[in-house]
């Protein structure tokens, strides 16, 4: 066999690897991870009731509904919330990403009280304004639509923030966010758009519950979430690897359950170093068992 021929028919079983595991990802993320995403703990009730701001997207494309329950009453829950913002108290969740992007984001980890006054009508900006040369305007952060004190916060192009009252020492923090994106601009919004808003969202939410149970000082994200990305990150390269083994068709079978696992920790499994950590390792033992020479020749 010509080496020229070689080359062409790894470079074919290659591009039918990465179609084979392409189809197996979406399937995965279409049956149970993107389901589960757009309504990240929300019950039943939640995910079907009347929320303030419905009325801004009547019929929406698409819509999430994600909820978890704070351990404070939604007066101690409200002010972190209210003064969310890119020239404000940034967005609790994950800086170094925001960052990446030149969005210029700093968490912080204390009520700062002139951040306190946000009212209907107010601009809360995602980026500083001259980002993209001011090119975005008003694209660049959401219009506060409405506002009730320790209830309601509506972004207008966001969605909705609701605190429901559990009793005296527990709330329920709601965010519902519909998207209109319709036709072919639904396919970007599935596959990449709603993805990264869970991600965000999720850790932002998970921010403004633990400073508001801790009284503040909380470091967001904490060690625990950096090491849990990174991990994924690593995981990915391994599968990368596998993918250009010369182990044919183990190599495919070990990259689709490789696959199948980096989603399931990606979206369901708390960002705890020690799930990142146990992908990483069985990653690293598939490449090992895929490079590993076992038959040597004399």
């Amino acid at each position: 066999m010509s080496k020229r021929s070689s080359i062409a028919k790894r470079i074919i079983r290659t591009i039918g690897m990465l179609a084979i595991l392409g189809a197996v990802a979406l399937a995965v993320y279409a049956v149970f991870v993107q389901p589960w995403m757009m309504r990240w703990g929300a019950t039943d009730a939640e995910v079907q009731m009347a929320l303030p701001g419905d009325d801004l997207v009547p019929n929406p494309a698409a819509q999430s509904t994600r909820a978890l329950t704070i351990n404070a009453p939604a007066s101690e829950v409200w002010p972190w919330l209210v003064q969310i913002g890119q020239n404000r108290a940034g967005f609790y969740s994950y800086t170094f990403l925001e960052n990446m992007v030149g969005a210029d984001i700093h968490n912080v980890d204390q009520i700062i009280p002139e951040f306190q006054n946000l009212k209907v009508g107010d601009f809360v900006r995602s980026v500083p304004p001259d980002y993209l040369g001011g090119r975005l305007g008003d694209k660049g952060g959401w219009y506060v639509a409405a506002l009730e004190p320790n209830r309601t916060l509506v972004l207008k192009g966001w969605g909705a923030f609701v605190l429901a009252p559990i009793n005296e020492k527990r709330t329920r923090f709601i965010i519902r966010t519909p998207s209109n994106w319709r036709g072919l601009a639904r396919v970007p919004d599935y596959l990449i758009l709603q993805p990264m808003h869970f991600i965000m969202e999720r850790r932002m939410m998970l921010g403004i519950k633990e400073q508001a149970e801790a009284g503040g000082g909380i470091k967001v994200p904490s060690t625990g979430d950096l090491l849990w990305f990174w991990s994924i990150v690593v995981s990915g390269l391994g599968i990368l690897g596998i993918l250009f083994s010369r182990k044919w068709p183990w190599t495919l079978a070990v990259a689709s359950a490789a696959v199948i696992l980096l989603e399931i920790v990606l979206f369901r499994v708390p960002p705890l170093p020690l799930y990142g950590a146990l992908l990483l390792v069985g990653i690293l033992v598939a490449l090992l068992w895929a490079y590993w020479p076992r038959h040597r020749r004399t």
